[in-house]
């Protein structure tokens, strides 16, 4: 089996729209994490959400999300 090598890496998270956003966010300790409206057991979830304009939906939320990553 051959080692894995990583050429290069993409990522739109809930604190940064691109790779190098979110590492600057993460070392300022930045977080967007609130509790939901979802329960279990009782309790609330603890989640985050990515702030896309406009506000897409279902699957053009998905393409908005990935695509990026990808592109970068």
């Amino acid at each position: 089996m051959r080692p894995l090598t990583v050429l290069a890496s993409g990522m739109v998270t809930n604190i940064g729209l691109t790779g190098a956003a979110t590492r600057a966010a993460l070392r300022a300790m930045v977080s967007n994490f609130a509790e939901t409206r979802f329960l279990n057991d009782g309790a609330p979830q603890v989640g985050a959400t990515v702030d896309l304009r406009p506000p897409y939906r279902g699957l053009p939320r998905l393409v908005h999300l990935v695509a990026p990553a990808i592109q970068e």
